[in-house]
C-alpha cells in the first residue's frame, strides 16, 4: 500500500542554537514517549525543523524535488515538508533527520538558492508542539490491519477514522495500560490514495512482536468507537 501520507504527532521542541542565524527547531527525541521509558536504548537521529517564510502553494512540490536532488550527494538524506506551532502560530518547516547538526547550515544555504527563505532565529523556551509531516510511505501488511514499512521499528495499525488529538492521546494511554505492552510511541497517519483515505495509528517500538501488534490493533479498534 503506497501513497502520500500526513503524519501527526506531538514533540518537545527547542531552538537550535548551533544553527547560524536561521530559525531551526530541534527535537532531540522524535519518539520521546518510547525513549523516556528506555533511556538506555540508543536513540535515533535528531530531527531539525527549518522554519521558512510562507505557505507557498508549490512548496511541497519544491521540497520533494529538492530532496531528490540533495539525495544525489547524500543517499540517506531524509527531508520532508511539515508544519509545527511556534508562539501559537502554525508555520511551515522543512524536517531533516540528521546526526550532523552543523551540516544543517549547508542545507539552508542550498535551500536559499532555490528561493526558499528561512525565518530569522528567535529565542524560545522548550515547548510542546503538534507536528504534521508530509511523507511518502510504502506499507506491507503482515497481518489483517497490521503493517510495517521499510523504516525500522515503525508499524501501522488500521483504524476506522481519525480522532481529535486529545481523544487520540486518551485512547492510546488506555491501550497502554490495558495489556502487557505499554512501551511504545504513537502518532496518527492519514494515507492519501487515488480513491480513498486510509487512517492508521503509527507505532514506534524496538521490542514489539507481531502478536503484540495484533493485540494492540484489536484493542484500539474496540476503543475507537467510544471517541468517534
Amino acid at each position: 500500500m503506497k501513497g502520500l501520507a500526513c503524519l501527526q504527532k506531538e514533540e518537545v521542541l527547542k531552538v537550535c542554537n548551533e544553527c547560524g542565524k536561521s530559525l531551526v527547531l530541534r527535537s532531540d527525541s522524535p519518539f520521546g514517549s518510547y525513549y523516556s521509558e528506555h533511556p538506555e536504548v540508543q536513540k535515533v537521529s535528531e530531527v531539525l525543523y527549518i522554519a521558512v517564510k510562507s505557505f507557498d502553494e508549490c512548496m511541497e512540490t519544491k521540497i520533494i524535488k529538492l530532496r531528490q536532488e540533495f539525495k544525489k550527494d547524500d543517499a540517506d538524506l531524509r527531508m520532508n515538508y511539515a508544519h509545527i506551532t511556534f508562539f501559537n502560530k502554525i508555520i511551515p518547516v522543512i524536517a531533516v533527520h540528521t546526526d550532523n547538526v552543523p551540516e544543517i547550515d549547508n542545507i539552508i544555504k542550498r535551500l536559499a538558492k532555490t528561493g526558499i527563505k528561512p525565518l530569522k532565529k528567535k529565542n524560545a523556551n522548550p515547548y510542546m508542539s503538534i507536528v504534521q509531516i508530509r511523507k511518502f510511505v510504502d506499507l506491507n501488511e503482515i497481518s489483517k490491519g497490521v503493517y510495517n514499512s521499510h523504516e525500522k521499528f515503525l508499524y501501522y495499525l488500521s483504524i476506522p477514522e481519525k480522532l481529535e488529538w486529545e481523544a487520540f492521546r486518551e485512547c492510546v494511554n488506555i491501550c497502554r495500560n490495558s495489556h502487557n505492552f505499554p512501551h511504545f510511541d504513537a502518532a496518527q497517519l492519514s494515507l492519501f490514495q487515488y480513491d480513498k483515505i486510509e487512517e492508521f495509528v503509527r507505532i514506534y517500538s524496538q521490542t514489539a512482536t507481531k502478536n503484540d501488534l495484533i493485540k494492540m490493533h484489536e484493542e484500539m479498534n474496540k476503543l475507537y468507537p467510544k471517541y468517534i
